[in-house]
């Protein structure tokens, strides 16, 4: 399924790092809401340190809410921070945005269209301005995704989320540019690490890489260089690794790529697209069960026990399953969001590198692995 790189790529990316208190500082966000969203639970994630955890969480009441606490920054000079602010709304009208908090008190109005407006914090009003574009960008995929989850006509909705992603990474690109090349540029290129990939621009990559450096969390760094010099292209070969399989036992890529196809399905407990492709999958798996194809599904999971888990609700030992919990094959793959769908030849070339199974299909036609209609 063809969904928005930057929101899958953000919480991805609160697996590949660690925290960093480079610099810390108070906040206090106060905040009004109209009346249909009593009940909805805010909370903060900090993109400069990569955490999981929520900074901290309020609840709407009596159309209020209130976040303070303290946050760490990478750049001390400003002590100013991106932040990822989620809104879970008791009928599942989630949404999120994106700001920057500093030491000031930072008022928020939420209108009942989600509209939110933010005062008094100068380097607030700066970021909204200049990335504006960015930010209906972003409120504009979020909501063909909420289609794309509810909708038939995916084929069409895929496409519209397709245009404003390719036509966001080119406004971003000449905002960089001509604008100056911010700390919070830097974020956000580090959430379309995989559209560049998917690009082949690793000339940009390498660029980000130069200029994340001694300004993002070095794991952050780390991952947009390791992106600009571990080239995974289609025709090549494909990494090795071996993994432990969900009875124990290690599994290598060797001991399944013989004089067979494999697809890989990257893939994780917590990440709602990917499982809602499995049932897709599935039928896949069943089309394919007589030919000379063989499945492997890597697991990012931190935790072995949610992995479990989700493999028995979702019935999936049809084929071997195996742990990724410290990303490394990942990385291997260069694979920076999920889901990821990569169809291995039996010489252990690479024929096809997305995250939409609509491709993986086409690349199975085009090698006489499924009939063509």
């Amino acid at each position: 399924m063809k969904l928005l790189f930057f929101v899958q790529f953000l919480f991805l990316s609160f697996l590949l790092s660690s925290q960093s208190r480079d610099a810390v500082f108070s906040y206090t966000i106060n905040g009004r809401t109209t009346s249909n969203f009593e009940g909805t639970i805010i909370s903060i994630y900090n993109l400069e340190d990569g955490s999981r955890d929520s900074l901290t969480s309020d609840t709407v009441k009596n159309r209020h809410f209130t976040l303070t606490g303290e946050i760490s920054s990478s750049y001390k000079s400003t002590k100013s921070a991106l932040v990822y602010i989620s809104f879970s709304t008791s009928d599942n009208n989630n949404f999120f945005h994106l700001a920057v908090l500093d030491s000031n008190t930072i008022n928020v109005n939420i209108s009942s269209d989600n509209a939110i407006k933010f005062t008094g914090s100068d380097r607030q009003d700066m970021f909204q301005n200049n990335y504006e574009v960015v930010l209906k960008a972003l409120d504009s995929t979020m909501f063909y995704t909420e289609k794309l989850n509810s909708n038939k006509e995916s084929e069409q909705i895929e496409k519209k989320i397709e245009q404003i992603e390719s036509k966001l990474l080119s406004d971003l690109k000449e905002i960089y540019f001509e604008k100056g090349k911010s700390k919070y540029l830097l974020y956000l290129f580090y959430g379309f690490v995989p559209k560049l990939i998917e690009n082949e621009d690793f000339h940009f990559l390498e660029t980000l890489c130069n200029d994340a450096k001694g300004v993002l969390n070095a794991k952050y760094t780390k991952a947009i260089c390791h992106a600009a010099s571990n080239r995974i292209k289609v025709n090549s070969k494909a990494p090795m690794f071996s993994l432990t399989s969900l009875d124990e036992k290690m599994l290598s890529l060797e001991d399944v790529n013989k004089d067979k196809y494999v697809l890989l399905d990257f893939w994780a407990s917590w990440c709602v697209p990917c499982r809602k492709q499995i049932p897709r999958l599935k039928n896949l798996y069943v089309d394919l069960s007589n030919l000379q194809i063989e499945f492997i599904s890597i697991s990012i999971d931190e935790e072995s026990k949610s992995w479990k888990k989700a493999i028995k609700e979702e019935n999936l030992n049809l084929w071997p399953q195996l742990l990724d919990n410290k990303m490394q094959t990942a990385e291997k793959y260069s694979v920076y969001s999920i889901p990821k769908y990569i169809l291995l030849d039996p010489e252990g070339n690479i024929l096809t590198f997305t995250e939409n199974l609509n491709e993986i299909e086409e690349s199975l036609k085009e090698n006489n692995l499924i009939k063509q209609n």
